[in-house]
């Protein structure tokens, strides 16, 4: 049986004390992403990690109410909202001259804020799906899903350097995506989307 197929999602499992495994995932799959969005924002390198610390915090606190409802949002967007406050918090307490007029600023690019913070939650997810995927798979199939979805070889070019038929190369790259997408959903409780 496929181990990705068998985890209840990570959302739900962080939310029992008693599963220090689900954290320890949790902040490996989340961590790095907060940390390039807070270091994109202007916090300087020596207190990106206490923002980061910060909003980790605010989930601990709040994930035990959390409930998923997709009329709401989803948990990326609320985790983009958490983000994002203790960024401005962290400019607040740390004003100086160039932040005069940062909440017109603000205000102005928090569009462009969250269409930043998307595209960056995509390459994440994608980035961990491939630590969790890849080393469940032959090395023939991972190297015809990675050259045809992230190369964008054709599927000809393809199976002529793997020594494959193109109707293997096709159903190794669908098999991929399908394994990454259920991996992405059982962490995060939402489908993927391609960055």
């Amino acid at each position: 049986m496929d181990p990705l197929l068998t985890r209840r999602t990570l959302l739900l499992r962080i939310r029992t004390p008693d599963d220090g495994g689900a954290w320890t995932e949790f902040v490996g799959l989340y961590e790095p992403l907060l940390r390039k969005y807070v270091l994109l924002r202007g916090v300087p390198l020596q207190d990106v990690e206490d923002v980061v610390q910060e909003v980790l915090k605010t989930v601990t606190q709040a994930i035990r109410k959390f409930e998923y409802d997709p009329e709401r949002g989803t948990f990326r967007d609320w985790l983009f909202i958490v983000c994002r406050s203790h960024v401005t918090k962290y400019r607040r307490q740390n004003r100086t001259e160039s932040f005069a007029n940062e909440k017109v600023l603000e205000e102005l690019a928090a569009e462009e804020k969250q269409a930043d913070w998307d595209v960056e939650y995509r390459r994440r997810m994608f980035e961990w799906a491939t630590e969790r995927v890849r080393p469940l798979v032959q090395e023939k199939t991972w190297n015809a899903f990675w050259l045809t979805a992230v190369d964008d070889k054709s599927g000809p070019e393809v199976a002529a350097t793997l020594g494959m038929s193109v109707g293997a190369v096709h159903v190794a790259r669908s098999r991929i995506i399908a394994r990454m997408r259920e991996a992405i959903a059982s962490a995060t409780g939402e489908a993927y989307e391609q960055p």
